[in-house]
């Protein structure tokens, strides 16, 4: 069953957001006439814009996520569509995992424990980039941000890279988990193609471990 319903009359969006979801592996119905939507569709994704010329989308069933082609990128329209697809649009805080790694480092995304969505990153500005990008589409909600402490040198390297980047969120915690066994564990996330970077985290993100000071 297809459960992402896309509609929209923006050409470049559409272009934007069904290559990231063809990239992910997220199968999706294009529509060109929304009362043509399977009621049993998850998520209808669509833009105010369309909205404006067809109100008639505001009656239907399905659940409307109604993006920003000028604000959001299509990584952030991803994981508002995996929150979409977990029924998570309400939750209370947002879990931020990371396995650090000196090539290829592992994120994992939670909303209040649910795994939504994970990829690699190369480098502390990609790290960066990615933290205020979930900051952006998350704002307020409370934060946690897990490192794993496979290499607690590069740990805190990290950590001190976090620290320096300026996070305007007050509700923004750090936590150092454990990360013995992460390795070991099988598939667990969306799709059957996460690294093992991304397994790490995935398990990272659902551990408890030891606060410390943020600021």
């Amino acid at each position: 069953m297809t459960e992402v319903c896309i509609y929209t009359h923006n050409a470049k969006l559409f272009y934007l957001i069904t290559k990231k979801f063809r990239s992910e592996g997220i199968p999706f119905v294009a529509l060109d006439d929304v009362l043509n939507i399977n009621q049993d569709g998850r998520v209808l994704i669509t833009t105010s814009q369309d909205i404006a010329k067809y109100p008639e989308i505001l009656s239907i069933n399905t659940p409307l996520l109604i993006i920003s082609p000028e604000q959001e990128t299509p990584e952030q329209i991803l994981v508002k569509t995996w929150q979409f697809l977990k029924s998570m649009q309400y939750f209370s805080t947002l879990t931020i995992a990371i396995d650090p790694g000196t090539k290829l480092t592992g994120i994992a995304v939670f909303l209040d424990g649910i795994f939504i969505y994970s990829r690699e990153i190369l480098n502390f500005y990609q790290l960066k980039k990615f933290l205020q990008s979930m900051f952006e589409i998350f704002p307020k909600h409370r934060t946690i941000i897990k490192i794993g402490n496979g290499v607690m040198k590069l740990t805190r390297k990290f950590i001190e890279h976090i620290r320096n980047y300026e996070i305007k969120e007050s509700n923004v915690e750090c936590m150092i988990i454990n990360e013995s066994f992460t390795t070991r564990k099988y598939h667990l996330g969306n799709r059957k193609t996460e690294s093992k970077h991304e397994r790490a985290a995935m398990i990272i993100g659902r551990r408890s471990g030891e606060l410390v000071f943020f600021k």
